[in-house]
């Protein structure tokens, strides 16, 4: 607001402006390219968590993938945010609670399971690439994105009591 109304001043005034706009604000280009940095570095961290989960599944040491592969999706989320997605942001957010949960480490356990991940981890891939190109309707991704994450978020209630003992029967 301060610079608009300098701005007015220097115009209503024919004054010399204290100092240039462009100074404050990005220029369009630079901003282009900031966003185009920053969805290279989401799908970067979508090829890597692909892999670790991946890596996962086939058996090798759970711990570290869970940790990598929350911090790689919180670095997507917080790019959501950056570029003011809040929809897309709390989607991702979401993906990272699965992830933290302690059920996540299942997921070797239930191809069910691995694919509704692989599912929603292709949604935010695919989003991130439909808002790149200025796709139309690319809303509808995210609209499947947040079903893959809601079956993900009840499938640890519904894994437990399936793969719970059952009672012996006397």
């Amino acid at each position: 607001i301060a610079l608009v109304r300098r701005f007015l001043k220097t115009a209503r005034t024919g004054e010399q402006a204290e100092e240039n706009i462009q100074e404050h604000v990005p220029h369009s280009r630079d901003l282009a390219e900031g966003i185009d940095a920053l969805q290279r570095e989401s799908l970067v961290n979508l090829a890597k968590l692909k892999s670790q989960v991946d890596a996962l599944i086939r058996g090798q040491d759970g711990s570290i993938v869970v940790v990598d592969a929350a911090r790689m999706l919180d670095e997507i989320a917080s790019g959501f945010h950056i570029l003011q997605d809040e929809r897309a942001a709390g989607l991702v957010e979401r993906l990272v609670a699965v992830v933290r949960n302690p059920a996540f480490a299942a997921l070797r356990e239930s191809q069910d399971r691995a694919d509704r991940f692989a599912d929603a981890v292709a949604c935010v891939e695919y989003y991130i690439e439909a808002v790149r190109d200025n796709l139309p309707d690319a809303g509808y991704i995210l609209d499947n994105l947040s079903r893959f994450v809601g079956q993900l978020d009840s499938a640890p209630a519904a894994a437990a009591t399936v793969d719970a003992p059952a009672e012996p029967l006397e």
